[in-house]
């Protein structure tokens, strides 16, 4: 993973900001569009419209369709899914703290009057501090740590800045597609050792699949400079975390979470629904 503001982080921005003008019914994110600079949100519009034969050969329509397309059929579903799942997790816990991985520019600590920690990269996370000055509002309750999770010490620069004694929320979104088998292993037992037992854990993780749509994604990810490298069954991921001291209370694929998630934006645009991405799961862990 590069150390810089990733272009991943930039298109989910995108994409949250874009959803919230076309109506937010998935998840409403005033902040979104404020974190990202207008060239950098029409650079992110331009590149995706005029890409639109790649992702969809033979599409006949103007520049605005054609980003209409992409977004919702390619770029959305995955974010903005495990976006509403993360909320809906959250608000379920009483007055937790959050503690969020390779953050990028998720904006918990703007929508949420809690204690929040972010983890990211050295480079990405200097650039969030410095997009949030810039708007002149870096929450009272975020800590940014810079820190490669990766890398075996991190723990020592997050523990710090939690609240000892404190049940944690953790989101881990979009993540685990760059992190080795190995990796995910060691950073859930590193999190159970942070952790108070009733902390919960939300993430999304790829399952194995031999597709088109699995290869297009891989191209995607490779073009933003990110490569994808590890899947999981459900049963290898609930033995994974199991193992490291968490238990798996919820586990949703692509039928589950259109149901949930997509209905209310459907019934609003029924000329183009939005359906979850295949082979994308999201799943709930609670440390015992």
């Amino acid at each position: 993973m590069a150390d810089e503001q990733s272009m991943t982080a930039r298109v989910c921005a995108f994409v949250r900001a874009y959803h919230a003008q076309q109506g937010g019914e998935v998840l409403w994110d005033p902040w979104a569009g404020l974190l990202i600079t207008r060239e950098e949100y029409e650079g992110v519009a331009q590149s995706m419209s005029q890409g639109i034969q790649w992702f969809c050969p033979g599409f006949a329509g103007n520049a605005e369709q054609a980003l209409e397309w992409v977004v919702t059929h390619q770029l959305a579903p995955a974010p903005l899914s495990r976006a509403a799942f993360a909320e809906e997790e959250l608000a379920d816990m009483k007055d937790p703290q959050c503690l969020i991985l390779g953050a990028g520019l998720d904006t918990t600590a703007l929508r949420h009057p809690l204690r929040v920690v972010e983890v990211d990269l050295p480079g990405a996370s200097a650039d969030k501090r410095a997009r949030l000055e810039g708007l002149g509002n870096l929450p009272a309750g975020l800590t940014l740590v810079a820190a490669d999770l990766a890398q075996d010490d991190w723990p020592m620069w997050v523990q710090p800045a939690l609240e000892s004694g404190k049940r944690c929320f953790i989101s881990m979104m979009g993540l685990s597609y760059y992190l080795p088998g190995e990796a995910v292993a060691r950073l859930a037992a590193q999190l159970a050792d942070m952790t108070e037992p009733g902390s919960r854990w939300v993430m999304d993780y790829p399952e194995p699949e031999e597709s088109g749509e699995t290869r297009r994604k891989q191209a995607m990810a490779a073009a933003a400079g990110e490569r994808m490298q590890s899947a999981w069954t459900r049963q290898e991921m609930a033995a994974l975390l199991e193992a490291a001291g968490w238990r798996v209370v919820r586990d949703m694929g692509e039928k589950e979470i259109t149901g949930r998630y997509f209905a209310a934006y459907n019934a609003a645009h029924p000329t183009m629904p939005m359906k979850a991405q295949a082979g994308v799961r999201l799943l709930t862990a609670v440390r015992v």
